[in-house]
């Protein structure tokens, strides 16, 4: 038997577009950018300076400039993925945000399903109490065997997310 996790996909950019807000305020050099990868793979970049507004919609958000055109319109159904890059002080810090990001659970092995498919993810499993029980790095798709878990509700946190999910 195989179940799902997954997060409102709208929900989730609404909050990460939020999270743009300050990161478009602080762009300081034409090195910032904002960075977005759709589902079929095309990918999108521009200046973080050059935004002035994000308008977000019922089916898709607007990127516009300080001028109120339109730059880009996404609909929440085909982004993959959102990624910012700052420099502060010379010293670059990219920021992603990995979308997608969903659990499939069998009998034995935990599935995650979202993750950066070249770079490994740290992941870590929590139990109901608190105690961390499985780490791993992975990639999207990886595994982490389960066969060992009590039944439960279990927590795993990666890519800066965090799902719940169920052995049973």
């Amino acid at each position: 038997m195989t179940r799902q996790v997954c997060i409102n996909k709208k929900a989730r950019h609404f909050c990460l577009l939020l999270a743009a807000l300050p990161f478009c305020a602080f762009a300081q050099s034409d090195a910032d950018n904002l960075q977005v990868l759709t589902t079929d793979a095309q990918t999108w970049e521009m200046p973080i300076d050059g935004i002035g507004r994000i308008l977000l919609g019922e089916e898709s958000f607007s990127l516009n400039d300080a001028n109120e055109t339109a730059l880009r319109t996404f609909r929440y159904d085909e982004v993959e993925k959102i990624s910012f890059r700052l420099t502060t002080s010379g010293i670059s810090l990219p920021v992603h945000f990995q979308e997608n990001l969903r659990l499939e659970t069998s009998d034995s092995h935990l599935r995650v399903y979202g993750l950066d498919g070249e770079t490994p993810t740290p992941v870590e499993v929590y139990d109901a109490a608190g105690r961390r029980v499985a780490q791993a790095s992975l990639t999207s798709g990886g595994q982490l065997n389960i066969a060992a878990f009590t039944a439960g509700a279990y927590i795993l946190k990666a890519a800066g997310q965090t799902l719940k999910f169920k052995v049973q």
